[in-house]
């Protein structure tokens, strides 16, 4: 049997294990460091493609969410307003019910419930104009849609006017919503045709064709009919809230920790098993450090026996 000096095989074996043991101390390591057992392509480059794709997709559905509990609380909002406006409705209706009382109310009483109403209307008007989420006026007419019904006064839509809506977590038409809010201005609500003109809450102003002193019961079919749009738009807005955005945050929620779930599974590390794996290759690694040292101690020792048994000293 060979007897080399320069090199010895058993040496380079036990330094090659050494080695690769060193490498998976390092992975190990890393993935420990990290909590993800995908750090860079080389790891799993067909586990790293569909990762990617799972967290993109996961984080659409996490806008979609968000998108969807917004538009709920602006939807909230502005039937706050909605409801606001039906109080003032009822109090305006028993002033034009007891405008109607002409046979005995006074020009003083008529002059001085006109003067209410001219505040309601004004209240009203205010809520219009003031009712917002972040920064847009909600029932002004400006989120309405002009081609829509306008006894209509909430529906959503596939397109036209209103406002558009982000809810799913793709490009698709079926991604998108629009939904039109109601014109609750005082030429939007309470729209009444009779002889061939059309009145509106803004009629009851004093002066107008519509106020208590010119047509009180003229004022009490615009104010039905405006009590009607409202209770029409706050219905069609809780209806949407329950039966359409609360669905589809929920289905977007769970659609959302699938795809945590899934990638959760495909990318994070085992820390129990990565754990294992590093006590393992560090044990590999010490012990092929020994090999290496007594082999290197074994080599030296047979050759120097050698020399010598030859008479070499």
């Amino acid at each position: 049997m060979a007897m080399p000096i320069r090199s010895f095989s058993p040496a380079y074996a036990a330094l090659r294990q050494t080695g690769q043991a060193s490498g998976r101390v390092s992975a190990a390591l890393e993935r420990i460091s990290t909590g993800q057992k995908i750090n860079a392509a080389r790891d799993n480059p067909a586990g790293l493609v569909i990762s990617e794709m799972l967290r993109s997709q996961a984080g659409a559905t996490a806008a979609a969410l968000q998108n969807t509990r917004e538009a709920g609380n602006l939807l909230s909002i502005a039937e706050g307003g909605l409801g606001s406006m039906q109080e003032n409705l009822r109090q305006m209706r028993s002033l034009a019910v007891h405008a109607l009382n002409t046979g005995i109310n006074s020009p003083e009483q008529a002059g001085a419930d006109q003067a209410v109403l001219d505040s309601l209307l004004q209240t009203m008007q205010r809520t219009a104009a003031t009712t917002r989420y972040a920064g847009q006026n909600l029932l002004d007419g400006s989120r309405a849609d002009p081609a829509a019904d306008p006894k209509t006064a909430f529906q959503a839509s596939p397109d036209g006017g209103g406002m558009a809506l982000q809810r799913g977590s793709g490009g698709t038409a079926a991604d998108r919503e629009r939904i039109n809010l109601p014109d609750a201005s005082l030429s939007g609500l309470g729209r009444v045709a009779d002889g061939g003109r059309a009145y509106a809450l803004d009629d009851l102003r004093a002066g107008g064709g519509a106020s208590l002193a010119a047509n009180p019961l003229m004022a009490l079919r615009v104010i039905d009919q405006a009590i009607a749009d409202v209770a029409e738009a706050r219905a069609g807005i809780g209806a949407y809230q329950a039966n359409s955005l609360e669905t589809g945050a929920d289905n977007l929620e769970k659609e959302l920790a699938s795809l945590v779930s899934t990638e959760s599974y495909l990318r994070d590390a085992d820390i129990a098993r990565e754990s294992t794996e590093l006590a393992q290759a560090r044990t590999q690694m010490q012990v092929g450090l020994r090999v290496i040292a007594r082999a290197n101690q074994l080599s030296r020792q047979n050759a120097l026996s050698l020399l010598e048994a030859g008479g070499v000293r």
